[in-house]
């Protein structure tokens, strides 16, 4: 125990384990077919689930089928409320892992790689006020957030601010993604 507490990398560990559960488990048709099910069975919880997926690179797949599932259901509306709701549960555990641990792990790696010249880009008037508004363009599209959300961990942006910020680009966002899929069906 003592050697997991004083291990440098836990976060940038716990991202690998993650995406290769991810990758074991996208393969489990009974896994995706449970899934599924109990989207179509409790629909406002299964929206509540199908934010959360929407909002990582390793899942954004089966969130997205997920809502356009549930637009055969629930309203465009319902479901962006329930999975903005989600979307945010998600959103707020990354972002507290990215403005916490992650940062320092990555830091030492990025300045051994010579990450000065990006630095002092980043400290330039013009991009320093960009960050937050690419960050809140990626978290509304339906591309995964965890770019989004570490360029606005990289502000001074406080945590409350960051939660109510990404619930209304989150509810934006899966809205017009489920009214769009609407239109077409």
């Amino acid at each position: 125990m003592k050697r997991f507490r004083e291990y440098k990398y836990k976060g940038l560990t716990l991202i690998a384990i993650s995406i290769l559960i991810t990758i074991f488990f996208s393969g489990d048709e009974s896994l995706n077919q449970n899934i599924s099910d109990v989207s179509r069975s409790i629909p406002i919880f299964g929206s509540f689930i199908a934010g959360i997926l929407y909002v990582s690179a390793s899942t954004v797949v089966f969130g997205v089928l997920l809502l356009l599932g549930l637009s055969k259901t629930l309203s465009a509306l319902e479901i962006a409320t329930f999975a903005g709701l989600g979307a945010v549960v998600a959103n707020f555990v990354l972002f507290r892992f990215f403005k916490g641990n992650l940062i320092g792990e990555i830091t030492p790696i990025y300045n051994k790689l010579g990450g000065g010249h990006v630095t002092e880009l980043m400290h330039h008037k013009y991009f320093r006020w960009s960050l937050p508004i690419v960050g809140a363009i990626i978290i509304a599209s339906p591309f995964p957030d965890e770019l989004g959300i570490s360029l606005m961990g990289l502000t001074q942006i406080k945590t409350y601010q960051f939660v109510l910020l990404s619930l209304v680009l989150n509810i934006t966002g899966i809205f017009l993604l489920v009214s769009a899929f609407s239109l077409f069906k």
